[in-house]
């Protein structure tokens, strides 16, 4: 780490018209940070969880130095959303809100059946191994009183529900997105047994600005491998 932090003054100093060279610098501290911090933490802000949402934060930020730029962030659901989940670390979309208000909008993207690529988690001590490649999954429909049950009960087709609109809607409305409710949190990998799929805990119009909803997902298809 502090190699990677002298590295960095040694450019700043050193170099004229350094701009790409400091930001490669600058990435290595990140990369320096990420590795020397551990993965549980009686604070959960000095984990390397914490740290790379934070880290990728910043990368927005370099993305937007240009004053006229507009860019388009795609993560998961558990990192753009505004709100800490099941009381982890600060996520990306916590530290963006906090910078840039408003003009930070996060969209959720959340399906009801159907199949989606991950690597299955087999059970037992993990190996050393080169890792298995992500696999098809097929999930049925969401668990009653979800939140993906919520939005299939109010239009079973695809549709997209804007937070902030929904401010303006009736009290039963409100009421509804302002309850903490089970989404699926699916991610790179996923249990051999999907009903063991743990859910977390997300309060819609706290999380979120705007819910985008799949009725039935399909696997995504690998490119081909290069000729």
């Amino acid at each position: 780490m502090r190699e990677a932090e002298t590295l960095v003054d040694l450019v700043r100093g050193r170099a004229i018209g350094a701009a790409g060279p400091l930001h490669h610098a600058r990435i290595l501290v990140r990369a320096a940070d990420l590795v020397t911090r551990p993965r549980q933490h009686a604070d959960p802000e000095r984990t390397v969880f914490a740290a790379r949402d934070r880290h990728m934060a910043d990368a927005v930020d370099d993305a937007l130095r240009d004053p006229a730029a507009r860019v388009v962030v795609w993560a998961h659901n558990a990192h753009i959303a505004k709100g800490r989940h099941d009381g982890g670390p600060a996520p990306l979309g916590r530290h963006l809100h906090a910078r840039y208000g408003d003009a930070y909008y996060a969209l959720a993207l959340l399906f009801g059946r159907g199949g989606f690529r991950a690597r299955i988690l087999r059970p037992g001590p993990w190996r050393r191994s080169r890792p298995r490649p992500p696999a098809a999954n097929r999930i049925g429909p969401p668990p009653p009183g979800s939140l993906e049950a919520l939005l299939a009960a109010a239009h079973p087709g695809d549709h997209l529900v804007d937070l902030r609109a929904a401010a303006e809607a009736g009290p039963a409305v409100r009421r509804r997105l302002a309850e903490p409710r089970p989404a699926r949190s699916i991610g790179a990998q996923v249990p051999r047994r999907m009903r063991s799929l743990a859910p977390v805990t997300v309060v819609p119009a706290e999380d979120y600005d705007g819910l985008a909803y799949v009725a039935t997902s399909t696997c995504s298809r690998p490119l081909p491998p290069p000729a």
